[in-house]
C-alpha cells in the first residue's frame, strides 16, 4: 500500500471516530453526574471476593464432604428400598402360601362338615353345611351352591362375602363372629329364601332394613346396636330378638304384622310406646330395661299373653293395674322392681289376682285354683273388714248424731228454763216497788 493510501485510511478511521465521539463524549457527560454514577456502580454485579488458598481448600473440602454424605445417603436409600421390595416379596410370597394353605384347609374342612345329601329339583346335592367352632377366620369360595343350612357360629369370622353366592340358603348360623355389619342382605337378590338369620354376639351397631323378604326370625342378642330407626316394614318377621344391646327407645320397631315375639331385655328403654302396627304380638320381653312408668298403651297388642317387666323401676301400684286388666295377658313378671320389693312376692301375686282372674303364671309362679281360692278368701275377709269397720263407723256416727241431738236438746231446755225464770222474775218486781 502506498503512503497516499495509508494517509486515506487513517483519515477515514478518524472520520468514523469522530462521528462516534458526540455520542460517547455524552455518555461520559452523563457519567459524570455522581447520582448516574453511584446507580451505574449499584447496579453492577457485586463480585465475589478472592478466595485465598486457606478459605478454597475449606471450601472444596466441605463440598466433597457433602458429595460423600450425598452419595451414602442415596445408596442407603437405594438398599432400603430394595430391602422393602425384598420383603414386600417375602410377605407377598408368604401370604400367598399362606392363603393356599388356608384355601386348602378350608376346603377340608368343607369336605368334613358337609352333609345331607338331598334331591334339589333334578339333581342331588349337599344341602347342609357345619363349620362351627373351626377357629377360622375368614370364609372362601364355596363351590356347593345348593346348601340350604350352614352354620359358622364361634369362629373369628368379619366378611360373609363369599357366602352371597349360595341363592338356596335357608338357614344361617353366624353367631360369636366379629360380623360388624348388616349390609349384606340390604340387596333384594340375596339369599331369596333365607328364613332364619343367626348374627347374635357379634360386633354390630346399626339395625337397619334388610331385604329378605321370606325371613321369619332374627337373632341379634348381644351386639352393639344404638339404635334401629331404619328397621320397620317386615313383613313376615315373625320373632325379633334384640336384647343386651344398647337400644334407648322402640323407634322403628313398627309395621310388622306377622311379629309374634319381640326380646328387648337388656337395653337401655325408659317406656316402649313407639312399638306400633304389631297385631300378632304374642310375647314382649323388656326385661332389665330403666322402666319407671307403664306409657304404652299396652291394648293396642290385642293377642298378647306373656309380658317380661322384671328388673326395671316400677314403683306405682296404679301403673300395674293398667297391664292387670288387659284380660289377654295371661303370663306376667315384675320380680326385682320396687313395687314388688316392697310388697313382697307374694303378697304382690296375691293383690293381683284379688281383682284379676285371668292370669296363669305370676312372676315365674303357676296360678292354682288353691291360689285364686286363698285371694278370693283374704279377699272376702278385707271386705267383711271393710264392712264391719263400715258399720262401725255408721254406729259412731248415729251415736256422735244422737249425743249431738241429745246436747241441743238438753241446751235447748236450759234455754228454755232460763228464759221462763227470767220472765218470772220480772214479773215480781213491781210488787216490791209498791210496798
Amino acid at each position: 500500500m502506498s503512503q497516499e493510501q495509508i494517509e486515506q485510511v487513517n483519515d477515514e478511521n478518524q472520520e468514523q471516530q469522530n462521528d462516534e465521539d458526540p455520542q460517547q463524549d455524552q455518555n461520559e457527560e452523563q457519567i459524570k453526574d455522581p447520582e448516574q454514577v453511584e446507580q451505574l456502580q449499584e447496579e453492577e454485579p457485586e463480585k465475589p471476593p478472592e478466595e485465598d488458598e486457606e478459605t478454597r481448600r475449606l471450601r472444596l473440602e466441605r463440598e466433597e464432604q457433602e458429595r460423600k454424605e450425598r452419595e451414602e445417603r442415596e445408596e442407603q436409600e437405594r438398599k432400603e428400598r430394595e430391602e422393602r421390595a425384598e420383603q414386600e416379596r417375602i410377605a407377598r410370597e408368604e401370604y400367598e402360601a399362606k392363603l393356599k394353605e388356608d384355601t386348602a384347609k378350608f376346603n377340608e374342612l368343607v369336605l368334613q362338615g358337609i352333609s345331607g345329601l338331598s334331591k334339589t329339583q333334578t339333581v342331588y346335592a349337599y344341602v347342609k353345611l357345619t363349620l362351627a367352632e373351626k377357629d377360622i377366620d375368614r370364609i372362601f369360595q364355596i363351590n356347593h351352591l345348593n346348601l340350604r343350612y350352614i352354620d359358622i357360629s364361634q369362629n373369628r369370622i368379619v366378611d360373609i362375602t363369599n357366602l352371597l353366592p349360595l341363592k338356596y340358603l335357608v338357614s344361617l348360623n353366624a353367631s360369636k363372629n366379629e360380623i360388624n355389619t348388616l349390609s349384606y342382605f340390604q340387596d333384594p337378590e340375596t339369599f331369596p329364601y333365607l328364613q332364619y338369620l343367626n348374627l347374635s354376639t357379634n360386633k354390630i351397631k346399626s339395625l337397619v332394613t334388610i331385604q329378605l323378604k321370606r325371613l321369619r326370625r332374627l337373632n341379634l342378642i348381644e351386639n352393639e346396636i344404638v339404635t334401629a330407626n331404619e328397621f320397620e316394614g317386615h313383613q313376615n318377621l315373625e320373632i325379633l330378638e334384640l336384647g343386651k344391646n344398647k337400644l334407648k327407645t322402640t323407634d322403628g320397631l313398627i309395621d310388622m304384622p306377622l311379629l309374634k315375639e319381640l326380646y328387648l331385655q337388656g337395653n337401655e328403654l325408659k317406656d316402649f310406646r313407639s312399638l306400633n302396627n304389631l297385631p300378632s304380638l304374642l310375647k314382649l320381653n323388656v326385661r332389665a330395661n330403666k322402666i319407671t312408668k307403664i306409657k304404652t298403651p299396652v291394648i293396642q297388642f290385642p293377642q298378647l299373653y306373656y309380658l317380661n317387666l322384671r328388673e326395671n323401676q316400677l314403683a306405682k301400684f296404679d301403673d300395674l293395674k293398667k297391664i292387670a286388666k288387659i284380660r289377654t295377658i295371661t303370663t306376667i313378671n315384675l320380680l326385682a322392681n320396687p313395687i314388688v320389693d316392697e310388697m313382697g312376692a307374694d303378697n304382690f301375686k296375691q293383690e293381683i289376682i284379688m281383682f284379676y282372674f285371668h292370669f296363669l303364671k305370676i312372676n315365674k309362679v303357676d296360678i292354682t285354683k288353691e291360689d285364686y281360692d286363698e285371694a278370693a278368701r283374704v279377699l272376702q275377709e278385707r271386705r267383711d273388714e271393710e264392712e264391719r269397720k263400715r258399720v262401725e263407723e255408721e254406729q259412731a256416727r248415729e251415736e256422735a248424731r244422737l249425743a249431738e241431738e241429745a246436747r241441743l236438746a238438753e241446751e235447748a231446755k236450759l234455754a228454755e228454763e232460763a228464759r221462763q225464770a227470767e220472765g218470772a222474775k220480772e214479773g215480781e218486781q213491781p210488787e216490791v216497788a209498791e210496798q
